[in-house]
């Protein structure tokens, strides 16, 4: 009897809850005290403060000390008294699978169940806030501004060609003053004849050099 006392002591974080469970299993407690641990325990409901893990200590806890009070619960009722503190908002879908799982039929298998779940919600939300932060912290594509033109002076196209314009006409005059464009004649000087008007490779009157040549 001392053993089992002291292996039921260790279940306990601490003696006044111990002292509780005893007073219980001894018949210390009334009948209210049940008639409360019942109560609560039929409308116990997920905490949003608490984990899957702190959620099912809990349970686990009040399954307990129903117990020590004299009220047995098998594992159908103990794996439906779980589901049934879901929250049918977020744990709904979960709730529907799990009732229907054959396989699931004590207080362990449903709490491992429920743990992988939460652990994958876990991961997944996660998932979105690095992904969330990573999107904030790329900067917004700017491309190249177009300034249209304005009407007021001509666009930059119509201003390189002017600018180009004064260019190509002195180029035209320099290649037109190097390659013979048309002279005034009358100031044009023979050296063959000594006459005006005309160049010496257009002279009509015979060659001096030739002449000499002759001679």
């Amino acid at each position: 009897m001392h053993d089992n006392l002291i292996r039921e002591y260790e279940k306990y974080p601490t003696a006044k809850k111990f002292w509780e469970v005893l007073k219980v299993a001894y018949g210390s407690t009334s009948t209210t005290r049940l008639r409360a641990l019942t109560l609560r325990f039929n409308q116990y409901v997920l905490d949003p403060k608490h984990s899957m893990i702190q959620h099912l200590d809990v349970m686990k806890d009040m399954i307990r000390e129903l117990q020590n009070a004299g009220c047995e619960l098998s594992d159908e009722q103990q794996v439906l008294a779980v589901l049934r503190s879901l929250p049918e908002q977020t744990w709904g879908h979960v709730n529907f699978v799990l009732t229907r799982n054959d396989q699931i039929k004590m207080f362990d298998s449903v709490a491992s169940h429920l743990k992988l779940e939460a652990e994958h919600r876990e991961s997944e939300c996660a998932q979105q806030g690095a992904f969330i932060a990573h999107a904030s912290q790329r900067k917004p594509h700017k491309g190249k501004r177009w300034n249209k033109p304005t009407g007021v002076g001509p666009s930059n196209s119509q201003s390189q060609k002017q600018n180009l314009a004064p260019q190509g006409d002195k180029a035209m005059k320099r290649r037109r003053g190097k390659r013979g464009g048309k002279k005034n004649m009358a100031n044009a000087k023979c050296y063959n004849c000594q006459k005006m008007g005309h160049f010496a490779r257009e002279c009509t009157e015979p060659k001096k050099i030739q002449a000499q040549q002759n001679m």
